[in-house]
């Protein structure tokens, strides 16, 4: 019986340490869980943020499409006014014009 005690001892001391091993792996894997669990909350929050500025954001072109619009608009409304021909000033002659060398 002495034979197989030191080899059942062996055994059991190996199983411990087995055992140890399998409560770090465990611990680690429970610290890598969290960890993932706290990445998802913070995607999530980003994606939160990102769809809100996103929903901010649109006004900015659109404002500015109506911005153009209206500027063509009173452009085209104003045109008709400064389309009117060119008539020479009747205010001038020749002797205003007698300054400037020909």
């Amino acid at each position: 019986m002495s034979a197989t005690s030191p080899s059942l001892s062996r055994r059991w001391q190996g199983a411990s340490v087995l055992g140890r091993g399998v409560d770090c792996i465990e611990l680690k894997l429970d610290e890598v869980l969290q960890e993932t669990s706290d990445i998802r909350g913070d995607v999530a929050d980003h994606e939160t943020r990102l769809r809100a500025l996103e929903r901010a954001r649109w006004p900015l072109p659109t404002i500015t499409a109506l911005a153009a619009v209206a500027a063509v608009v009173i452009a085209l409304y104003r045109w008709p006014a400064r389309a009117t021909p060119l008539r020479p000033a009747s205010g001038l002659d020749r002797g205003a014009l007698s300054a400037f060398p020909a």
